[in-house]
């Protein structure tokens, strides 16, 4: 992968086999990740693999000589940012204070 890196980084374009390396390396990593539901497995894969093919450029060999390392991080964050696309987290509120439609102030419970 390192030298895939190195030519797609020189000519500016990814090449076919740093493609292929980054569905391997997305499948060996969802292999690790538990779901219930085989859609949101196929989402969160593609998800890491679009900001894989997205983020490629930002690689840096000087920084590190270990491309694996990255481009398994940058596809776990991507699978991350798709999960909570599917699955948003937070606390709901429902304003047990309002008023109903002639103005007066109503609490239900």
């Amino acid at each position: 992968l390192y030298c895939e890196m190195l030519v797609s980084l020189a000519r500016g374009r990814l090449t076919n086999r740093a493609a292929e390396i980054f569905m391997l390396i997305g499948k060996g990593v969802q292999k690790k990740m538990y779901y219930n539901n085989l859609l949101d497995k196929e989402d969160c894969y593609m998800g890491g693999l679009s900001d894989m093919l997205t983020h490629w450029y930002n690689y840096n060999p000087e920084t590190t000589s270990n491309p694996f390392a990255y481009f398994t991080e940058v596809f776990k964050r991507g699978s991350a940012k798709a999960w909570n696309v599917l699955h948003p987290k937070g606390v709901q509120f429902l304003s047990l204070d309002y008023t109903n439609d002639d103005g007066d102030k109503m609490w239900d419970i």
